[in-house]
């Protein structure tokens, strides 16, 4: 669940200040992962937008930096709903939750947006499938290079529609 505008952030400003600020305390973890990934993955250097920032900027609007559960049961600085993390290789059980360990989470996510944007050959459809799921996005998936999200956005539920430009928003204020 994102950062609600309330008494603590008056406005939009100081909540997008807020989100990031939290999410910049896992820069350090972020670069870390980031650079373990890069000779997996050499191919993500044709994205540069894939980079700390963004990574950053995910965390930011997914849970301002801070290890929380929403409502829906997603958990952990990225958010990660029960069958999307087992499927990431993270431990969900009445004992163990995977989520909420910020590296082995990070791992996962930043995993999955690397392959994402390779896959889908943009960091746009890379956010929307994180947002919306890979299912969502099959006609991007069999054809990406003809795609540009700007153009393709009205096929995808409201929320992802508003999820991207949040993320490259954040982005660009870091």
């Amino acid at each position: 669940q994102p950062l609600k505008i309330n008494d603590r952030h008056a406005t939009k400003k100081d909540y997008l200040e807020s989100s990031l600020n939290g999410a910049l305390k896992f820069k350090p973890l972020v670069d870390r992962v980031l650079k373990m990934y890069a000779s997996e993955y050499p191919d993500i250097q044709r994205y540069p937008t894939v980079d700390t920032d963004f990574i950053i900027a995910l965390i930011g609007q997914e849970s301002g930096g801070r290890n929380i559960c929403s409502p829906k049961a997603a958990c952990g600085l990225f958010q990660y709903i029960p069958s999307a993390s087992r499927e990431e290789g993270l431990k969900v059980t009445k004992y163990i939750d995977d989520r909420n360990d910020p590296e082995r989470a990070a791992r996962a996510a930043i995993k999955r947006i690397i392959l994402s944007t390779i896959k889908f050959q943009s960091a746009e459809f890379a956010a929307a499938s994180y947002n919306a799921g890979y299912v969502k996005l099959p006609d991007v998936e069999e054809r990406p290079w003809i795609f540009d999200f700007w153009n393709e956005r009205h096929r995808y539920r409201e929320e992802t529609r508003k999820y991207v430009p949040e993320i490259l928003a954040r982005r660009r204020a870091l």
